[in-house]
């Protein structure tokens, strides 16, 4: 029979290895996870600042796409 006290070291040491391991590739998927999100967020942020500019240049020209009221969107007004 083999005697599990000098296996000890070598597995605690496996252990610790596979711990370090695990831990490294978490970190790497969580950044890739998050440059994909801050990426996708600084898209959809350009693109909704882009409507607005889009909606309120069709405001300045008399257009009004969303059917807002004429309180609420004092550029339709100001023509």
């Amino acid at each position: 029979m083999v005697d599990p006290m000098p296996l000890l070291p070598l597995q605690s040491t496996v252990e610790l290895a596979g711990a370090a391991v695990l831990l490294i590739v978490a970190l790497v998927v969580i950044f890739k996870i998050i440059r994909v999100a801050y990426s996708i967020a600084v898209k959809v942020i350009v693109i909704a600042i882009a409507a607005l500019i889009i909606l309120y240049a069709l405001a300045l020209a008399g257009i009004n796409p969303l059917g807002l009221p004429a309180a609420v969107a004092p550029a339709l007004t100001a023509l």
